[in-house]
């Protein structure tokens, strides 16, 4: 639980979007740690990244890398998590191309070089366009497409699949609504001054019927085991699977398990369906 000291000082920095009953505001100044780089931050020449351009519907610019492997047919659109920009990933993507597969690396608006500020709504608008991007530009079929939804990223990967048939979800570090991860962090006071569920995933699932791979860590401090796993056991479809990393937490689950875990998420895109309600223990 957080003391008393900072309960306060919370309170205050919080006092201006309380006194305006602003749901949204209260939940972007929470959900959303973007930071920027520009051009001159690195240097792509000799690699085979692409840098692309996408224009959302609300007429916002964004940034990403597209990372092509002509001999494969699958691509993974990669949404990352809460802070930092796609330029922090890009190292992942690479990883996660060398095992033949297409990824689209996409920043959301208010990220890395992309336009606006972020909201819930706004990177739900952004995940649309990247999928959109994906099948009108890039050209693959939506049954090819997999989606990577890492922490937040998760929650973007949910939203995205409603109603789609895609070749799979992975979910890794999930969660199962953001007031889920506020009172698993001594926050649940703050479900008093935002009325409506921010990044319900659960609310979703009845619309979604795609293959999923979950991947948490079991010493997640950031985002509890629990929640990801409350999330599987909910999740619709039985073409799913669990990875549980016992020595991993939020932050060094990929950093320390990363070669065994892209192998792992290369297998599931292979064949998505060959693994029902399966819980391996890492």
């Amino acid at each position: 639980m957080i003391g008393n000291r900072l309960r306060i000082l919370i309170i205050t920095g919080l006092m201006p979007l309380l006194l305006t009953g602003c749901n949204d505001a209260i939940v972007n100044h929470y959900a959303f740690f973007p930071s920027r780089f520009s051009a001159g931050d690195y240097d792509l020449s000799g690699s085979a990244v692409e840098e692309v351009s996408l224009q959302t519907a609300d007429n916002i610019r964004l940034h990403g890398f597209y990372l092509p492997r002509p001999d494969s047919r699958k691509l993974v659109l990669f949404f990352h998590g809460n802070g930092g920009h796609a330029l922090h990933r890009l190292r992942d993507a690479e990883q996660l191309a060398a095992k033949g597969v297409n990824v689209l690396l996409i920043d959301y608006r208010g990220y890395g070089r992309s336009e606006g500020e972020p909201s819930e709504w706004g990177v739900y608008l952004d995940a649309a366009t990247t999928l959109r991007y994906a099948t009108r530009t890039l050209e693959f079929a939506p049954q090819d497409i997999f989606i990577l939804g890492r922490s937040l990223g998760s929650a973007i990967a949910i939203d995205l699949a409603q109603g789609q048939s895609l070749g799979g979800l992975i979910l890794a570090g999930s969660f199962t609504s953001g007031h889920a991860v506020m009172d698993s962090a001594g926050m649940g006071w703050l479900d008093w001054f935002v009325s409506r569920r921010p990044f319900d995933q659960l609310a979703k699932l009845e619309r979604i019927d795609t293959p999923a791979l979950f991947i948490h860590g079991r010493r997640d401090r950031q985002i509890p085991f629990r929640l990801g796993e409350a999330l599987y056991q909910r999740y619709p479809s039985s073409h799913k699977s669990l990875v549980s990393v016992s020595n991993a937490g939020h932050n060094d689950l990929f950093p320390n398990y990363g070669p065994r875990l892209w192998s792992r998420i290369a297998a599931f895109i292979q064949a998505p369906q060959q693994y029902q309600n399966r819980v391996e223990l890492w």
